[in-house]
């Protein structure tokens, strides 16, 4: 085999190794047969001829020697005849040359032998290249199944994993999104407490400031939106009616026999505006200045045409 036909071997070998190392575990059920018909290919010995060794060489030496000995016998016969029957050295030369013609007969035919064993040689590696050839088509073949199975598998299993993929973005989407919501509904309630603690505040401030200032009594619906209790609500009314007397007259829980004793309704008056001294003591001083202010503060409610005390 020539360096071309055996490189060429060499990378065909090498290419069906590669192919099959890209498939993991996978081994040609035809790997045996490539190596031993490679291996019997590129050692294969030189052409040599060596008619000892040739089966059909023999066969026509055989045959040549055969038929020269009796055509060599048959000239020894004939030429014996033609001297009275006697064996003469001229019966033996021509007997000689007569086997030697059929020698050279064996010798004219070698050519035609060594081209029929050329010609036996070359197919025999023509036969060798030919089952290499169709043994790697076949190997080829099974390797494409293969290859088409695996690719296949591996097909379904990214497939499979861009789905798992896919399903654990979106619950890390979900999740974010909850949590967005989450922190947003958190925020938004701090924001509604605030609004509202500020807003109670407020509305605990102007009921506050309504009452001290105008001694207006709510209704417990108004307590209730105000945050205020009715006790508390109470106390600041009565703080605001004993600074302003006036405004107890006019609302009818004082009037002036009862700013004579101290007595109103649901209202207690100090001593300063009742006079009492706590011994039983008839109208002081004190009590007489208080129903003043209280005509005083009646004129003045009547437009002034009442003449103030």
């Amino acid at each position: 085999m020539s360096e071309n036909e055996k490189t060429e071997f060499d990378s065909t070998m090498e290419a069906l190794r590669r192919a099959e190392s890209a498939l993991p575990d996978f081994t040609s059920s035809y790997d045996g047969e490539i190596r031993r018909l490679y291996d019997e290919i590129v050692n294969r010995p030189a052409f040599q001829y060596d008619p000892r060794s040739d089966p059909l060489y023999q066969s026509y030496r055989t045959q040549m020697v055969t038929e020269g000995e009796r055509a060599m016998r048959n000239t020894m016969g004939q030429a014996a005849a033609l001297t009275g029957g006697y064996g003469s050295s001229y019966a033996q030369g021509v007997g000689q040359q007569e086997y030697e013609l059929y020698l050279q007969r064996l010798g004219q035919v070698m050519p035609q032998l060594y081209k029929a064993a050329w010609e036996r040689w070359s197919a025999e590696g023509d036969e060798l290249k030919g089952l290499f050839d169709t043994t790697m088509e076949l190997a080829q073949d099974e390797l494409g199944r293969e290859k088409d199975r695996y690719d296949m598998a591996s097909q379904l299993e990214q497939q499979a994993y861009k789905r798992e993929q896919d399903r654990l973005d979106r619950e890390m989407a979900l999740d974010q999104m909850q949590y967005q919501r989450a922190q947003t509904n958190y925020a938004n309630a701090l924001a509604q407490e605030k609004l509202e603690y500020q807003r109670g505040e407020k509305s605990y401030q102007n009921m506050v400031s309504l009452i001290s200032q105008s001694g207006y009594s709510p209704s417990d619906a108004e307590l209730s939106a105000a945050g205020m209790s009715r006790g508390q609500a109470d106390a600041l009314r009565s703080s605001y009616l004993l600074k302003n007397p006036t405004a107890m007259l006019l609302s009818g829980e004082l009037t002036l026999p009862s700013m004579v004793t101290g007595a109103s309704a649901g209202v207690s008056l100090p001593a300063a505006y009742t006079g009492s001294t706590g011994s039983g003591s008839k109208t002081s001083a004190g009590s007489k200045e208080q129903i003043k202010l209280a005509a005083n503060q009646k004129g003045s409610s009547s437009g002034g045409k009442t003449r103030r005390l």
